[in-house]
């Protein structure tokens, strides 16, 4: 059971990026935006954060990737080399497609504006469950989340 446990929590950021080209074709040449590079809010500790796993997959995929966090920023440049921007909004501007990994209050207070009116395209992946699905679909943002039945 163990065993299991930690397949299913190593292939969960691959889920996002599996949904990100499903939802766009091919990811060459789209700008994806993660929101929380840490492991944990509140923390600068990239270790075992699992953006880095999305980051690498996006990138190994020929996207272009941007991301922020409050404080792991900095931090996450050792493990990953990407476009770091100053705010989510920054990240958002001209993205493709935004996943959330780390779930900053900051990120989810986040209003369906903010995604609708910076993006590209606006398709929120939610790695965290911190949005209300239904006021982000109803503002128009395509919208997925980890363990949101009917959304897998």
């Amino acid at each position: 059971m163990l065993d299991a446990t930690l397949a299913v929590n190593e292939s969960q950021p691959l889920l996002l990026v599996a949904w990100a080209r499903d939802a766009l074709g091919s990811l060459e040449g789209k700008r994806v935006a993660i929101l929380g590079l840490a492991f944990k809010p509140e923390t600068d500790d990239v270790r075992e954060a699992r953006a880095a796993v999305v980051a690498r997959a996006l990138l190994d995929a020929g996207a272009s990737v941007v991301g922020c966090d409050p404080q792991a920023a900095e931090n996450f440049g050792a493990l990953c080399d990407i476009e770091i921007a100053p705010s989510a909004e920054a990240a958002l501007a001209g993205a493709d497609c935004a996943i959330l990994m780390t779930e900053w209050p900051e990120y989810a207070a986040l209003p369906p504006a903010a995604f609708t009116e910076r993006m590209a395209r606006p398709l929120l992946l939610d790695g965290r469950r911190a949005f209300d699905a239904a006021a982000m679909r109803n503002a128009g943002v395509e919208y997925r989340a980890i363990g949101l039945g009917g959304s897998e």
